[in-house]
């Protein structure tokens, strides 16, 4: 018998880092399905966020992948909303913070990173857009581990 495990992951990062970008390409993994590129994200499902192209709420998927079960949370990146991300690391047992290596480190991203710690989640740090900057990589790296 195989053992099931269940996980919530919320991704968190500051806005226009990648986060839903990121759950896009964890869904098409996972259900093995090539999402169209509409511009919008596929949980970004109201309507204010496919005009603006910013996720105004969280947004959860269940998913699978092998014997692991596991819920997507998909948080705003927009300051004004931040209190959803609040809601969605107290709801995480792993946290994704994505962190866009041309922007760098920003505040919003190190006061989730407090947060985390302070409730004891499990933290995997993203960094996006390596393809433009690879030479951030370290510096941003060492930033991360010195704090």
């Amino acid at each position: 018998m195989s053992r099931i495990s269940k996980y919530n992951i919320a991704v968190v990062a500051h806005v226009d880092h990648g986060k839903s970008t990121l759950c896009d390409a964890i869904i098409e993994y996972c259900e093995n399905v090539v999402i169209k590129n509409s511009g919008s994200p596929i949980l970004d499902s109201h309507t204010i966020e496919q005009k603006r192209g910013v996720t105004i709420r969280n947004h959860f998927i269940r998913l699978q992948y092998r014997d692991i079960y596991f819920n997507l949370i998909d948080t705003p990146g927009h300051y004004d909303f931040s209190q959803y991300v609040s809601v969605g690391i107290n709801s995480a047992n792993i946290v994704l913070i994505v962190i866009d290596i041309v922007k760098g480190i920003q505040p919003q991203t190190l006061s989730y990173m407090n947060l985390c710690i302070e409730k004891s989640v499990k933290v995997i740090i993203v960094f996006n857009k390596i393809d433009i900057y690879r030479d951030k990589i370290d510096y941003l790296r060492e930033v991360v581990k010195a704090y």
